[in-house]
């Protein structure tokens, strides 16, 4: 996890005879920001921006908390771009931009741009513990460990003392653990999370980006406290695969679909005709798998994937460079008049089964699951009422790791 630094901002008089800055909007969403009301927020800051009469001090520290509220709903560009409106304005704390910005370089694996802009930070503060931590999480994250190893040492020396920094110290055996570190978890709980750290730590170096993808801010220690809550305090009697296949569960690309905005889906929640979308076709692998496009060497434009009542499945991929020209449930109709080859069901609340006549022995299963509230990832919105999938299982793959997503959307 790294620290998202923002402003609280305070409405000025700059004189008698000039008008008032008025920054309530502002204040009003960053607590928009704090209660996770992300779109609301963005429209109290830019209504801040457009009325307030803000000092660029104050329109500068705007911005980065735009930022701070776009990085929290997963949209990475307009992110970066908040930020970098920010540090154009050069605020006296504009070191606080740049290694906000290369939190979120870090986040969408653009580890130049992040190296780049923590370096500018350190420039700015030599010896800011902060960004040495944040610089070593991003060198991990890019498997450049003996880096990663100085700068948490660095970070370390000037002075933080923070539970994160202590795990990377831990897992990387710069030191020895002390039971008396925090009072978080009974001296058990603790002996176990170690005994299962090197795995996770082991899994993340192999998986990451690939079919493992947890939050930046999942600490090794909180991985680990995750899987003990799914298995019970049993963790020596179980076998290797199945905690692995926990941690597939748990942290699947993207990301984790256990999380408040979503609910397992139900038979009624998927019947239907629904598109997968071309701004969504880039999240269908982790962001550093091999996989290629169904097409390939075409990319794929969008799908159109119909769940009709009685078992019936029909699917459409549309490739190259033309508009996609899905955009009604009718559309996929003139599929319907060949054999029906493909077939789904309700394997349990939340899970589809995918049969075929044409295969033997096929085996494909799908996570599914229903948005109950908008959210962003990666700058795309996901919004209510719109089905997400993960592909857990074929013939080739039993361990539950996700190696597909699908962002679908309803066709009326």
């Amino acid at each position: 996890m790294k620290s998202l630094f923002f402003s609280i901002l305070m409405t000025i008089c700059l004189s008698y005879f000039a008008v008032a800055e008025d920054s309530t909007k502002c204040r009003n969403g960053w607590i928009a920001t704090q209660s996770g009301k992300y779109i609301s927020a963005i429209k109290l800051y830019n209504d801040c921006i457009k009325e307030g009469m803000l000092t660029k001090e104050t329109l500068a520290r705007t911005y980065r908390n735009i930022g701070i509220t776009y990085q929290k709903a997963g949209s990475r560009k307009k992110a970066i771009e908040a930020y970098t409106k920010a540090i154009e304005m050069n605020p006296v704390d504009i070191v606080n931009d740049y290694i906000n910005r290369g939190n979120v370089y870090d986040e969408a694996d653009m580890f130049k741009e992040a190296i780049d802009d923590y370096n500018k930070a350190l420039e700015i503060l030599p010896g800011y513990a902060q960004v040495f931590y944040d610089r070593g999480v991003t060198y991990e994250h890019n498997n450049m460990l003996d880096k990663a190893k100085k700068d948490f040492i660095r970070a370390y020396k000037y002075g933080l003392r923070t539970r994160l920094l202590y795990d990377r110290l831990i897992v990387h055996g710069l030191i020895t653990p002390q039971k008396d570190f925090t009072n978080e978890q009974d001296h058990e709980t603790k002996y176990k999370i170690n005994h299962l750290n090197k795995f996770v730590e082991t899994m993340l170096q192999k998986h990451r980006g690939k079919t493992l993808c947890p939050a930046p801010s999942s600490s090794i220690d909180s991985i680990s406290l995750n899987i003990l809550k799914q298995l019970g305090n049993d963790i020596y009697n179980k076998e290797t695969k199945t905690i692995a296949t926990t941690i597939w569960t748990l942290y699947p690309c993207p990301f984790s679909p256990f999380r408040s905005e979503l609910k397992p889906a139900s038979l009624e929640d998927i019947e239907g005709v629904w598109l997968f979308p071309e701004n969504s076709q880039k999240l269908r692998f982790g962001p550093k798998s091999n996989q290629k496009s169904p097409l390939d060497p075409l990319p794929v434009k969008c799908s159109i994937i119909g769940y009709y009542p009685g078992g019936e499945l029909r699917t459409l991929i549309m490739g190259g460079e033309d508009k996609c020209p899905f955009e009604k449930a009718l559309d996929l109709d003139p599929t319907r008049k060949s054999p029906k080859v493909s077939s789904w069901s309700l394997a349990r609340e939340g899970r589809i089964s995918i049969t075929r006549t044409d295969v033997e022995n096929y085996i494909e299963e799908w996570d599914v699951y229903k948005v109950l509230s908008p959210f962003y990832y990666n700058d795309i919105q996901f919004k209510k009422g719109d089905l997400i999938e993960y592909l857990r299982k074929e013939n080739d793959s039993t361990v539950n790791a996700a190696t597909q997503f699908r962002h679908l959307i309803h066709l009326p």
